[in-house]
């Protein structure tokens, strides 16, 4: 198939404004914010709108941020962080997982892997739920925390921690403390709120024994927050 060629930042238009056929297709400049797709055809928008274009030497294009405007120029996530927004903690794209009981019989065998999900997330859903209290962002990293089975030391558990640490109490629940925004993942350790949330429990001796049943019931959510079902 044979194709017009088009000069940096254009695309190959072939209508005009109220969308009726030229006589003669026109390379044409994209609208800033946005560069031509891979086929010329139209041009494809930046995820933000602090965002321009720029083209490297292989001809591929790439969105950055806007670094007059106070934003770091690599955006994370498809998100543009403010420079006032750095966390102490620098995010690792590499997940260690570590399991209680590994190959022959050795405690805390630790697993590690690199992860896209991680680098594409874990940044991005940290800094917008520290700095900008995004309550979406907020269970993003509750999320990648439980992903990292709440290990503390893991890296989205302790940016977790350490986010709401910045927060005020929250009057939701009277038993546990609970923190303005943000998921609520772990128990408290105290002995008096642990029993205050046991449930009564009948146990029944009889003889012969008898299984005896607790329910437990599950949500399941998608990691970008959406709710799925609920099964026992």
């Amino acid at each position: 198939m044979l194709t017009c060629p088009c000069g940096p930042y254009q695309y190959l238009q072939t209508r005009d404004a109220n969308n009726n056929p030229l006589a003669t297709a026109v390379c044409t400049k994209c609208p800033l914010g946005t560069y031509p797709s891979d086929d010329i055809s139209t041009c494809v928008s930046c995820p933000q709108p602090q965002m321009s274009v720029t083209q490297a030497t292989n001809g591929q294009y790439s969105c950055v941020c806007n670094t007059t405007l106070g934003y770091y120029a690599q955006p994370v996530g498809n998100e543009c962080i403010n420079a006032t927004a750095k966390l102490p903690i620098v995010s690792s794209t590499t997940i260690s997982f570590t399991s209680p009981m590994g190959p022959g019989n050795i405690v805390a065998a630790i697993t590690n892997f690199a992860s896209d999900l991680f680098a594409t997330n874990v940044a991005s859903a940290a800094l917008f739920c520290k700095n900008n209290w995004d309550e979406t962002a907020c269970q993003i990293l509750a999320n990648l925390c439980v992903l990292q089975f709440y290990d503390t030391s893991s890296t989205a558990c302790s940016l977790y921690t350490q986010t709401q640490q910045t927060r005020p109490s929250s009057t939701i629940s009277l038993l546990f403390k609970r923190y303005v925004g943000m998921p609520w993942l772990y128990y408290s350790e105290i002995p008096s709120q642990i029993a205050g949330l046991i449930p009564n429990v009948t146990i029944n001796l009889s003889n012969p024994a008898k299984t005896g049943m607790l329910n437990f019931v599950l949500a399941a959510y998608l990691l970008l927050v959406n709710f799925l079902d609920t099964s026992t």
